[in-house]
């Protein structure tokens, strides 16, 4: 019996490695079609994943600053920046994001700073900050009257699209102020009327170089 054992052990080993082989055969193509196939799905998820990339990209940066400061605007400095106070009485400078107005001695300098002032001088006001400047200004989307001071003086002629630090801004916000801008360049209101406007990025270097 134990000779019979022996004997029958490479027999059947025999048998289960030729089964193998042939399984292997047959199975064969397949195998390689469910490897190509798993290549494909890798490389679909990895062009969605390169897509949201991308997309990911346009998108503003996330403000991780971001906070809300309420209170009354006491001083209009020019077209774009201001002073204001809030309930604890504490004074905060800030600056309007996504434009630039005309300085102080530019044509229409004096002009934008009247119409920011009809716009938020003491008044409540709400400034959406997310950052400080190297002057220590909060800069941020400032409402007064449920109205977008930034995108008033746009739309009245008065200040720049600021595209320099657009990238800043959320994707809506950034098309309703280029849209502003363009409608009033094509009235000529405010400083478009001019022939040839100096952006107020340009008149401060020509005057720090001086």
């Amino acid at each position: 019996m134990i000779g019979t054992m022996g004997s029958a052990r490479p027999i059947a080993a025999g048998k289960v490695s030729a089964a193998m082989t042939m399984q292997a055969h047959h199975a064969g193509p397949g195998s390689r079609n469910s490897t190509a196939a798993s290549a494909r799905r890798i490389a679909v998820v990895l062009c969605a994943m390169l897509a949201l990339m991308a997309l990911l990209a346009l998108l503003p940066a996330v403000h991780a600053n971001a906070a809300i400061l309420q209170g009354e605007v006491i001083v209009v400095v020019d077209g774009d920046s201001f002073v204001l106070v809030d309930s604890s009485g504490v004074m905060h400078r800030g600056r309007i994001a996504g434009i630039d107005a005309p300085e102080r001695f530019q044509p229409f300098g004096n002009r934008a700073k009247r119409h920011l002032s009809g716009l938020v001088l003491h008044k409540p006001v709400v400034l959406d900050w997310y950052k400080e400047d190297q002057y220590g200004r909060r800069i941020g989307k400032l409402s007064a009257d449920g109205r977008d001071a930034g995108l008033e003086q746009l739309r009245a002629g008065l200040a720049w699209h600021y595209k320099s630090y657009e990238g800043e801004q959320h994707m809506d916000e950034r098309a309703s102020y280029k849209a502003a801008e363009g409608e009033a360049r094509k009235q000529r209101r405010g400083l478009w009327e001019q022939d040839a406007p100096v952006p107020p990025w340009e008149y401060r270097r020509q005057h720090s170089s001086r």
